[in-house]
C-alpha cells in the first residue's frame, strides 16, 4: 500500500516595518505600516494573546495569510518579528506547511510609485529595521521595498524619512504599488514553489 501525503498550502506572514502609530503615521519611514493598513480591510480580525508588542490580524477566508504589525521602533523590529515568526515556523512547519515571510519597508533607492522585491542574502542598504530582522533570524525572507525617493540634500536623510508623505507621493503608492504588493502576497499564498527572476516573482 502506498503511503499517502497531504500537500498543505503555504502559510504567509506579511509584516511591516516602521515606527509606532499614531505618532509616526504617514511618515515615509513608516510607509510599510501604511501599506499593511491598505491590506487590512473590515474583514480582518485582530488576534490578541499572540504578541503583546505587535498587532496580528487573520482573515476568516484567507486562513493561510497573517498580517503582523510591530508596535516598536524601527531599529528593534527584529525583537518583535522574530518570536512570532519562529513560533509560526515551528508549529506550521511541523504540520507540513511551506511557511514564508515578507517584510514591507521603505526604500530610498526607488522613487515614489516604484517598488523592489528581493530575497535572501542581499544588502540591507543601511535600513535599520531590516538590519534588526536579519540580526535576529537571518536572510530567509522576502523584502518588498516601497519607493520613497531620496532628499535633494543627502545630509538630511533622517529628517526626510521621518517627514510626512505629500499627498501626490502617497497617491502614487496607493495606485501603482499597492496592487503589486497584493499580487505578490497572492502568489506567495498559492504557489507551491516560488522564485525571483529579474525582480519578478514566479510561482508554480
Amino acid at each position: 500500500m502506498r503511503p499517502s501525503f497531504i500537500l498543505r498550502r503555504p502559510f504567509v506572514v506579511v509584516t511591516s516595518l516602521g515606527n509606532p502609530e499614531p505618532h509616526y503615521a504617514m511618515t515615509r519611514h513608516s510607509v510599510g505600516h501604511e501599506m499593511l493598513n491598505l491590506i487590512n480591510g473590515s474583514k480582518w480580525e485582530t488576534r490578541p494573546n499572540i504578541s503583546k508588542n505587535a498587532k496580528i490580524m487573520i482573515h476568516p477566508e484567507l486562513k493561510n495569510v497573517m498580517l503582523l504589525k510591530p508596535g516598536c521602533y524601527m531599529n528593534v523590529s527584529g525583537t518583535v518579528v522574530s518570536p512570532v515568526w519562529q513560533r509560526i515556523k515551528e508549529n506550521l512547519g511541523k504540520q507540513g506547511h511551506n511557511v514564508r515571510l515578507i517584510c514591507i519597508h521603505d526604500e530610498l533607492s526607488k522613487e515614489a510609485g516604484q517598488f523592489q522585491l528581493r530575497y535572501g542574502e542581499v544588502s540591507s542598504r543601511g535600513h535599520n529595521g531590516l538590519r534588526s530582522v536579519v540580526g535576529h533570524f537571518g536572510n530567509d525572507f522576502f523584502r518588498f521595498g516601497v519607493g520613497i525617493g531620496r532628499p535633494d540634500d543627502k545630509k538630511n536623510v533622517a529628517d526626510y524619512v521621518l517627514s510626512k508623505m505629500p499627498r501626490n507621493e502617497w497617491e502614487k503608492i496607493v495606485w501603482d504599488v499597492s496592487p503589486k504588493l497584493n499580487d505578490v502576497i497572492e502568489m506567495l499564498a498559492k504557489a507551491d514553489t516560488v522564485e525571483l527572476k529579474n525582480g519578478k516573482l514566479v510561482g508554480k
